[in-house]
């Protein structure tokens, strides 16, 4: 979900990187916490843009490997699919590697296709034979990671409406 976190901050470049790094320096340990209290735990991704002050903290998002048949909107997915006359691709599915975005709030001044472009390209950058997924609005978004620079504009843009 995308909500105001700073006031006006000035993005001199975007960042991402594991909280359990980040919670080292003191100073950024509790710029983080203070955005976020509880939500955020040694494996979050933590996204900010640095400043003569430190680091201004932009948002954060966490993966898991949930498969994309365990989401509770899959039935859903799976009935659309169906409906084009497609078969049914649960097993196949099942066996796939997935990344699920289980979690993310970014500032809304990241509401912006370049800012978002280059989230999702450090995002996706270790898991090529991948599912990527998330839980939109009304259906769940996802894009296989083979195909790498199709899916980083396909969850760009998709984040962009959400």
């Amino acid at each position: 979900m995308f909500r105001k976190i700073q006031e006006g901050p000035i993005i001199n470049d975007i960042w991402s990187v594991p909280f359990e790094s980040l919670k080292l320096n003191v100073n950024t340990k509790s710029k983080c916490e203070d955005c976020f209290g509880d939500d955020i735990d040694d494996d979050t991704i933590i996204v900010y843009s640095s400043s003569d002050e430190g680091i201004i903290v932009l948002g954060y998002y966490i993966l898991d490997d949930m498969n994309i048949t365990q989401s509770s909107m899959f039935k859903q997915l799976k009935t659309n699919t169906r409906i084009f006359g497609e078969t049914d691709k649960t097993e196949d599915l099942e066996q796939k590697k997935c990344k699920h975005i289980c979690s993310w709030v970014f500032d809304e001044s990241l509401r912006n296709k370049d800012y978002l472009t280059h989230i999702f390209e450090v995002m996706t950058f270790d898991y090529n034979n991948y599912l990527l997924w998330c839980e939109g609005h009304n259906e769940i978004i996802f894009y296989p990671l083979s195909e790498r620079y199709a899916a980083i504009t396909y969850f760009a843009n998709a984040f962009l409406k959400e």
